[in-house]
């Protein structure tokens, strides 16, 4: 399974919809350093903690990004596991791949 999605893939996928992106990183990074606009923070103490209780809807891919794409990784299976109607995978290069790519953030 395909557990990776780059940057240029999940720009091209967020107008079609139905696409979940779930941010890990912490709640500074993810407003001061600035966050992909259709992003919602859930941090990864939550996520690994709580898998079962993150909504997802009827999304049919939800990507999780962190600054890197390494701590993104670490809830994949608890998340899968929890929710099976939905496919999960992480941004390739996190956040840094995403801003190296010249894709738009926002702060809020």
């Amino acid at each position: 399974m395909d557990d990776r999605i780059s940057p240029q893939e999940l720009y091209e996928l967020l107008p079609q919809g139905r696409v979940l992106v779930l941010d890990m990183r912490t709640r500074v990074e993810f407003h001061a350093a600035g966050h992909i606009s259709q992003a919602r923070f859930v941090g990864l103490a939550r996520a690994m903690r709580k898998p079962g209780l993150l909504e997802v809807g009827d999304a049919e891919l939800a990507v999780l990004i962190c600054l890197s794409g390494h701590r993104s990784r670490w809830p994949l299976e608890r998340l899968r596991a929890a929710h099976p109607g939905c496919r999960f995978v992480d941004l390739e290069g996190g956040m840094l791949a995403w801003w190296a790519e010249g894709l738009p953030s926002v702060r809020r």
